[in-house]
């Protein structure tokens, strides 16, 4: 599922940045580049599939517009905060911080996605139930 495949590709980009804390050489930080970079790259894919599955219509295209400003937001701010915490904390607390942050998402994730109880499981299949039976939701209404 989308959900296990999204929280697992957070927990690598989380695993990759602690990689860039303690990479001394020029090949561990690398390695940790391309290991962030891969799991960030499935991190988007994982994002965007949970928002297709679980918005319908015109709710997915804003929902989808919502997450990539958001990235954009990231990408313009991201430097400026990273460089004032590397100011002020140093290179490893720097990304210890970070994968932290990154571990933090991943819990909430679990709670938010139900992952723990298996509601999410059940809300995709009544999910899937509606689009085969030809219903959009609205009393009455046939797609």
């Amino acid at each position: 599922s989308s959900h296990l495949s999204l929280l697992l590709s957070l927990l690598g980009l989380a695993l990759a940045t602690l990689l860039f804390a303690d990479a001394t050489t020029f090949r561990g930080l690398l390695f940790a580049r391309g290991a962030q970079g891969a799991a960030s790259a499935a991190v988007l894919c994982g994002g965007m599939s949970l928002i297709a599955e679980t918005h319908e219509g015109r709710l997915r295209g804003r929902a989808m517009g919502a997450a990539q400003t958001g990235l954009a937001l990231g990408l313009l701010c991201g430097p400026l905060i990273g460089g004032l915490s590397f100011e002020r904390l140093g290179r490893v607390r720097t990304f210890r911080l970070a994968a932290a942050i990154l571990g933090a998402n991943a819990l909430g994730m679990v709670g938010l996605m139900g992952l723990g109880s298996g509601e999410g499981e059940a809300e995709m299949v009544s999910l899937q139930h509606t689009k085969e039976s030809g219903l959009d939701g609205r009393k009455g209404a046939v797609t």
